[in-house]
């Protein structure tokens, strides 16, 4: 199956920007001390960004649109998993041309500063507030930044899996949606 890579518009993360970079602060506090490391992108694999922000109700409904967007993006009846993490980078520590090796892959933006990803097909995206992209896995892509910036920049990654992945699968983020 081909897939295309599409971006969605979040209003519940433009509307509630400002609480969802606190709430990611603190979800990034969490992870960094559950993991003894301040490399929540690097430890995507032990912790599911949905997992620890558990009992917000701002975080609930993001999973909701995603899960529907996953869904929708999907187009057949069958059973998924989803991992996401957060990524928390200064300007200088973006992330450079990566891959990922699942169903399909995407982000969502909740303070991408002024960025671009490039994707190695040419594809370029110019990150905003609330964008949500999925598209498809295996296609190399990097984090451009257009203009630098002091704090952090944060998006949270997801990757999707089917029951095809199963015996791949040695990562404990993976949750069903």
């Amino acid at each position: 199956m081909s897939f295309k890579k599409i971006i969605f518009e979040s209003n519940l993360i433009i509307s509630n920007q400002e609480l969802f970079i606190e709430k990611c602060k603190e979800a990034y506090n969490k992870i960094c001390n559950i993991t003894k490391s301040k490399e929540t992108t690097k430890n995507y694999g032990l912790y599911n960004v949905f997992a620890v922000t558990a009992g917000d109700e701002y975080f609930y409904k993001l999973f909701l649109e995603l899960k529907h967007i996953i869904q929708s993006y999907n187009n057949k009846e069958e059973n998924l998993w989803v991992q996401s993490w957060i990524n928390f980078h200064k300007s200088n520590e973006v992330l450079n041309w990566h891959n990922h090796h699942w169903l399909f892959h995407g982000y969502i933006s909740i303070d991408p500063k002024n960025t671009k990803t490039i994707f190695e097909d040419g594809t370029v995206i110019n990150n905003k507030v609330g964008n949500i992209y999925i598209g498809p896995c295996n296609l190399k892509h990097k984090v451009e930044v257009n203009e630098p910036y002091e704090d952090e920049r944060i998006t949270l990654g997801f990757d999707v899996i089917n029951s095809d992945f199963k015996k791949q699968n040695d990562k404990i983020s993976f949750i069903p949606i």
